[in-house]
């Protein structure tokens, strides 16, 4: 995918098992060869002092789901989002069809507009899409 300014952004998915997991995963995936390089991740799960000094040393910029993904959605669009992770996920299943895991669900409750919208909520969402805009 290209940005705005023409720079090529390439996306990776780590598929969770933790903050820890998805830092290595970005650092096996040969970082050296990006300029940059970000993850998204949730702090929930594996967020330690430890992975931060690691991200922190490989020049990895953090943008952290607090305490994770789905509930950074679920504030973004303007709902209650405590509980557990899995609780979480079960509200946050009806705005993507079901499915998390096909990105194409996310097309109709997450377009743009509410993206826009809801980066003024969430810090890190708007972080990432300053990121990707860059």
């Amino acid at each position: 995918m290209r940005s705005a300014s023409g720079m090529r952004v390439t996306e990776r998915c780590a598929h969770g098992k933790g903050a820890g997991h998805v830092v290595d995963y970005a650092i096996r995936q040969r970082i050296h060869k990006f300029d940059h390089v970000a993850v998204l991740l949730d702090t929930d799960d594996g967020w330690t002092a430890r992975v931060q000094k690691r991200a922190r040393e490989k020049r990895i910029r953090v943008l952290k789901s607090e305490p994770c993904f789905e509930a950074m959605l679920l504030r973004a669009i303007g709902q209650f989002a405590n509980g557990s992770a899995k609780h979480l996920k079960t509200r946050l299943s009806p705005c993507v069809q079901g499915d998390a895991l096909n990105l194409h669900n996310y097309e109709t409750r997450f377009d743009v507009e509410a993206l826009q919208a809801g980066r003024r909520i969430e810090p890190t969402l708007d972080d990432l899409l300053r990121l990707l805009a860059a």
